[in-house]
């Protein structure tokens, strides 16, 4: 996406009545969503799904051909889950929180599966 425009239209909790609590704490005391800063490595084969979904801040070529793209995406409960979705053709360089709950959750994952092989 490209040349996008903020309407600065508030999407509020109240819209979401009703459903799951997948969205608590990812809103702020004015009813915002929070928005984290990402910076990650990305191989050249998946730049594009990152660049057709999401407005990239910023985007840097490396030696080894990745490209290092800055962007900010709402911290949410999906978030981590559309990161790992990458497997090995992308990297969260930043921030570090992101980073550790990536991890943490590969963690998880290893150990479902370890004794199952």
């Amino acid at each position: 996406m490209r040349n996008i425009t903020v309407l600065n239209v508030p999407v509020l909790p109240d819209a979401f009545e009703g459903l799951s609590d997948e969205t608590a704490g990812t809103y702020d005391e004015t009813g915002e969503i929070q928005f984290v800063r990402l910076t990650l490595e990305v191989s050249k084969s998946a730049v594009y799904r990152i660049m057709d979904e999401y407005c990239v801040e910023s985007i840097e070529d490396t030696e080894d051909g990745t490209k290092i793209i800055t962007l900010s995406l709402p911290e949410i409960y999906w978030l981590t889950y559309y990161l790992i979705n990458f497997g090995t053709e992308l990297e969260v360089l930043a921030p570090q929180k992101i980073r550790n709950n990536i991890a943490e959750e590969i963690r998880r994952i290893n150990e479902l599966y370890e004794n199952k092989i």
